[in-house]
This record gives structure tokens, sequence and C-alpha cells, in this order.
């Protein structure tokens, strides 16, 4: 009985020092953040004044993508460094007792960190624009438009993390904006090919559940190489 209770109560202090090495990892990046980042949400007023109140499909497509793609460049820009400095930043964190295992985790919890930053930056915005419209307001904040925008954003990142670990900053800062235009490109692409309609039937009648789990599946692949090429990675 003391055997088992000594034993629980060791796996409740190690669980209580993960989650404290994951909030000191997650303040680390927030508070090294570079302030110029928390501007770029504010890019998307002027597609706010253009757009107006007119709401589509297209024009909440057209949301979610910007909002996933402003907070993929917060956090792209909060992993901005030089090779040297990023490996000097390593060096300092394993030096900590901290895990490799928790660096990648940080990493990738962040991602949502980082759109709830473009997320509120963006609802505030909308509110502001709704109080001074006189007739109506913007009413694009649909669950659609959250869930589409969080999975823009670790989309975007899943690619650009193990590209990151194994190339660099600069090769993974080209790829992730060079998919980012590469997907509505596609999509259009596929829309105008002659594919027969019954192979894409299931994607065409449940968007929202086909973009949650091609998200999950290639964030999870992500997540993986990330920390396998992480793991090998001489520091």
């Amino acid at each position: 009985m003391f055997r088992k209770k000594g034993h629980l109560d060791a796996l409740i202090k190690k669980k209580e020092k993960e989650v404290l090495v994951m909030y000191q990892l997650i303040m680390k990046d927030i508070l090294t953040q570079r302030k110029v980042a928390f501007i770029a949400p504010f890019f998307l007023l002027f597609y706010f004044l253009t757009v107006g109140k007119d709401v589509t499909t297209l024009v909440s497509v057209q949301f979610s993508l910007g909002i996933g793609f402003i907070a993929y460049f917060i956090m792209m820009y909060s992993n901005f460094n030089t090779n040297e400095g990023d490996t000097t930043q390593n060096q300092l964190l394993l030096s900590m007792p901290v895990s490799r295992r928790s660096v990648i985790n940080a990493k990738y919890l962040m991602i949502a960190v980082w759109w709830l930053c473009s997320f509120m930056i963006s609802f505030v915005l909308i509110t502001v624009l709704n109080l001074v419209q006189k007739n109506g307001g913007f009413g694009w904040l649909s669950a659609q438009a959250i869930v589409g925008s969080l999975c823009v954003t670790y989309l975007l990142s899943a690619f650009f993390y193990p590209f990151l670990y194994k190339f660099g900053y600069r090769v993974a800062s080209f790829l992730g904006v060079a998919i980012f235009f590469a997907i509505p490109a596609s999509l259009g692409a596929v829309m105008r090919s002659n594919l027969p309609i019954d192979h894409f039937q299931f994607v065409a009648s449940h968007p929202m559940f086909s973009l949650i789990v091609i998200t999950f599946v290639i964030v999870t692949a992500s997540y993986v190489v990330s920390h396998s090429i992480f793991q090998k990675k001489e520091i």
C-alpha cells in the first residue's frame, strides 16, 4: 500500500514538473517574441473594409485563410534567427532540465497560442468595425471560420517545423509561404479538373470534418518527424 502511494506521489510530481517545464517554455516564446509581429493582424483591416458586410462561403474561406496565415506569420517570426543563434538557443535550453520532447511539445502547443493571438486581435477589429457600422455589422466569426483558421494555421506550421529543424529557418519559411499560395491554386485546379465528382463527394458533403481529419493526420506526422529530427540533431 505504501509502495503504491509512493509510486503515485512520484508520478504526480513528475507530471507537475512536466507541466511547469511546458509553462516555462511557453512563457519563453511569448516573452522573446518580437512585438512587431503582433501588428500583422491589423493588415486584415484592409480586407475587412474592402469586402464589407457581404458574407458568402468564399468570404468565410478567405477570412479563415487570412487569420491562419497571420497566425502562421506570428509563429514563424517567433522562430526567426540565424542558424548560429538558433544552435546557441537550443544549447541553452538543453543545458537546463528540459527534455528534447518537451521542446517539441511546446513548439506545437504554441501554434495554438499564436493562432489565438491572431484570432483575438481580429475579433477586436471586427467588434470595433461593428460599433461604427450603422446598418448591420460583420458576422464572419462563425464556428466554421474559427475551426478553419485553426486548421490552416496548424497545416502551414506542420510543414514549417520539420524543415526548420532539418534545414534551418530560411528554407522552412520559404517553403511555408510557398505552400500557403499553393493551397488555393491546388483547390482551384481540382475544381476546374474533369475528375469524377464521386471521388470528392464525401469531402464536399463534410468539408469541416474532412479538414479536421486531414489536419490531424498531417500534424501528427509532422510532430513525429520533427521529434525524430530534433532527437538526432547534434547540438
